[in-house]
């Protein structure tokens, strides 16, 4: 682990397999660390030193996702499979076959859904609860790289390799309106906190009508998959 202001390495953990993915909690306090052999554990944010049992399971990992509660996490196998995990009490709550892989996730604030990219670039809505789909997987007209929720759960975007960034309906997984970009790759996509809506002597500007399909979402963070500084840029989307 690193400071990411003067590049200083403030622990170090070793562990005897690959690692296959490794995600802050909502409160920063610990670090859910995924192996690449299934083993699934939480280390001290601080110290990397060890904060819960090991949970082992059956399908190698390909990515995990933390709940907001932080609590739990869903986790992305190699292949077909997604499984539950309780991190506090070191169980797992459920596996599920979803018929396809899935290369990205993210869960809604309030801890009840997830939105799942599949391999296809398909999109779906699962009830974390359940693991049970609220809508199959939908095509947006792009092959999409990753999906992130709105800070009130109510949308999420997702970025399309082929330059489009999607809004979606954050439980009925509705496709909303979509934004493109000739010549240009988005990989990732993350929510930045939101400025004030008060203009410079003061006065509260008019907020966006919130009922029209291209409504401003707020700011969000769009990392491209080129090599050139252009790829990585803050964007306003859909405003």
């Amino acid at each position: 682990m690193w400071d990411r202001r003067d590049g200083e390495m403030l622990a170090e953990l070793s562990v005897a397999a690959d690692i296959a993915d490794v995600v802050y909690t909502a409160d920063g306090e610990n670090i859910v660390v995924g192996e690449r052999s299934g083993t699934l554990f939480q280390v001290d944010a601080d110290t990397l030193e060890p904060s819960s049992a090991q949970v082992r399971l059956h399908h190698p990992i390909a990515g995990v996702v933390a709940s907001p509660d932080g609590r739990s996490a869903l986790v992305l196998h190699e292949g077909e499979w997604i499984a539950a995990v309780d991190l506090a009490g070191g169980s797992v709550l459920y596996t599920r076959n979803l018929g396809f892989g899935a290369k990205h996730a993210d869960i809604s604030p309030d801890g009840r859904l997830v939105a799942v990219v599949c391999e296809s670039g398909e999109v779906g809505v699962l009830d974390i609860e359940s693991g049970r789909w609220l809508r199959a997987p939908v095509l947006s007209g792009d092959n999409v790289a990753e999906v992130a929720y709105a800070p009130d759960g109510a949308t999420f975007v997702g970025t399309g390799l082929g330059g489009t960034v999607s809004l979606w309906d954050g439980r009925t997984n509705t496709l909303l309106a979509t934004a493109r970009r000739s010549q240009t790759t988005w990989a990732a996509v993350e929510f930045l906190p939101r400025r004030s809506h008060r203009g410079h002597r003061g006065a509260r500007r008019r907020r966006p009508h919130l009922g029209h399909p291209s409504r401003h979402l707020g700011r969000v963070r769009l990392h491209g998959g080129g090599p050139e500084p252009h790829h990585r840029r803050v964007a306003r989307c859909f405003r």
